[in-house]
């Protein structure tokens, strides 16, 4: 379970700012190295939150909508939290169109080959998926590697908010999977 966590916190690439470079110029190869850059942990993101086939459509659309509206781009933060803040808006038109969010079941979160350790790790993605879909998003981003600063700018709060929401999370899940060890 810890080196999935891990591979969650590899450091990030701020040389080029491939979004600000796609908006000014619309060069297809600048679009290329956002998706190559970012498109795994968005759908990962979106996979935490909602079924693998909303997933991917949520995903689409998200790169869609970048394409159609670069030139809103103002660079107020990461081009990663830009993205994320696309894909969240529609991940909640969507929940507002189906108006209910599904659990997944069959997600391996680890590649590692030890079974207590696959099996760690889906009880933990079990857990937070049972969590309330605000302490959920929270916890999500945090450990895609967001900064509560970034968080509450994707989520449009307050960073005491997102603080609370993620304190919240952690407690239930302490509580949750403390309770599985005792």
């Amino acid at each position: 379970m810890l080196l999935v966590l891990k591979q969650l916190f590899k450091p990030m690439n701020r040389q080029v700012d491939w979004l600000l470079e796609y908006k000014l110029s619309g060069d297809p190869s600048h679009l290329e190295a956002l998706v190559d850059l970012y498109a795994n942990d968005l759908l990962h993101f979106l996979q935490s939150i909602t079924d693998t086939e909303s997933a991917h459509n949520i995903a689409q659309r998200t790169w869609l909508t970048l394409i159609t509206k670069r030139h809103y781009y103002k660079q107020q933060g990461t081009p990663k939290a830009y993205i994320f803040t696309i894909a969240r808006n529609a991940l909640h038109d969507d929940h507002r169109y189906r108006n209910k969010f599904v659990a997944l079941d069959d997600v391996n979160l680890t590649t590692s080959s030890h079974s207590s350790d696959q099996e760690d790790a889906k009880h933990l993605y079990q857990t937070i998926c049972l969590l309330p879909f605000e302490q959920k998003e929270a916890l999500t981003l945090q450990l895609e590697g967001f900064s509560l600063e970034e968080i509450a700018l994707i989520t449009t709060t307050n960073q005491e908010t997102i603080k609370t929401r993620l304190r919240y999370a952690k407690l239930s899940l302490k509580r949750h999977l403390g309770n599985l060890h005792e």
